[in-house]
């Protein structure tokens, strides 16, 4: 893992929603990041939550979920 600079942006956090499709592969970056989750979630919205450290997935506004 690459440590991000230490003089980073306070406001370096995003924060988006995404519907699930129905093949259950969610892309958060083109050609470059994307996840899974179970195709019977599809239609559902997922809020994501990503910093230069982390990313953060919620169903619906509720917990997290495993990525």
């Amino acid at each position: 893992m690459i440590e991000p600079p230490a003089d980073r942006p306070q406001e370096s956090a995003v924060r988006f929603e995404v519907r699930v499709p129905p093949s259950g592969r969610v892309t958060l970056v083109p050609g470059r990041q994307r996840f899974s989750v179970p195709q019977g979630l599809a239609g559902r919205t997922l809020t994501v939550w990503a910093d230069l450290r982390s990313l953060h997935i919620l169903l619906d506004g509720g917990p997290h979920m495993p990525v």
